[in-house]
């Protein structure tokens, strides 16, 4: 699987540096400081001191699956044959 990594954006609204990322697959937006009082430079350290737990925490596999745990049950396959039989499935 692709290791997936994000620096986050930041934006100017309203005298202050927003910054947004996503995580969990939402979307999410903090204030990270007033324009006059930061940097740009300043508030994309900022950001990126939000985003790094995040990157780190996708090095790490969320759980372990082997094979058993995709193939398919005695009674899926019971259900496909008495499909089948049936007649209900027919190729054209």
């Amino acid at each position: 699987m692709r290791r997936r990594y994000q620096k986050g954006s930041l934006r100017k609204h309203q005298g202050f540096w927003v910054a947004r990322w996503r995580e969990g697959g939402k979307r999410k937006a903090e204030t990270v400081g007033q324009i006059s009082h930061l940097t740009k430079t300043q508030a994309q350290s900022r950001l990126a001191a939000i985003v790094g737990p995040i990157n780190n925490k996708r090095d790490q596999p969320s759980e372990e699956k082997i094979f058993t745990d995709y193939s398919p049950t005695s009674s899926s396959t019971s259900i496909c044959r008495s499909i089948v039989e049936s007649g209900s499935a027919r190729l054209q």
